[in-house]
């Protein structure tokens, strides 16, 4: 294997603000998400370059220091990886204001309390959808679903927002669409930021 550009360190004492918070701990536990999330740092010895991508991601995933500390599904990696692929996933959403159409009662997602309007069951892809958000999210044969663009589905907090709201094996389901969107945005604010 030729040598890397890049060299990682991982940072242990580094942590997710968001996941120590309370209400978001408490908020994980009851969507049965706790101990499912977990997010891991390292730093790195070059400025990262975009047209260089490819390469840093096969450089990680290669790292001796990231194979024997990465975890994955509870358990560490342990091994290099023989193939890498890459999908970008764009963090252009600036604001939570990218929500506020799901939030318009005139949509027939949420309510004005931001309770979440129900709907008579449904089976989709395993999943049982039983109010609007969940058709947002899952149901492409939904009016609701076409509220949101293929292009922003795949938005990083469109997708931190929809993995919280469909939960773990023994999700509690909310009736109001606010602890999703909180816990959401502050998940997403200590996950990415703004390069000036």
């Amino acid at each position: 294997m030729e040598s890397s550009l890049y060299t990682f360190v991982h940072m242990p004492d580094k942590t997710c603000a968001a996941l120590v918070d309370i209400d978001v701990k408490e908020n994980l536990m009851k969507w049965s998400m706790k101990g499912n999330l977990l997010a891991q740092y390292y730093s790195f010895n070059q400025p990262f370059q975009i047209h260089k991508k490819e390469e840093f991601v096969q450089s990680f995933f290669s790292d001796l220091s990231v194979c024997s500390t990465l975890v994955y599904n509870q358990s560490v990696v342990g091994k290099r990886a023989s193939r890498v692929s890459l999908e970008p996933i764009p963090c252009t959403i600036l604001s939570m204001e990218f929500f506020d159409r799901l939030l318009d009662p005139e949509k027939g997602v949420v309510r004005k309390d931001k309770s979440i309007v129900q709907c008579a069951e449904e089976e989709v892809d395993g999943f049982y959808i039983e109010d609007n958000l969940r058709n947002v999210i899952l149901n492409e044969g939904s009016e609701y679903y076409k509220l949101f663009s293929e292009s922003e589905r795949k938005q990083f907090l469109w997708r931190i927002f929809t993995h919280l709201c469909l939960g773990g094996e023994w999700c509690q389901f909310e009736f109001s669409v606010q602890p999703y969107l909180t816990t959401a945005k502050h998940l997403y604010k200590d996950l990415v930021s703004v390069e000036r």
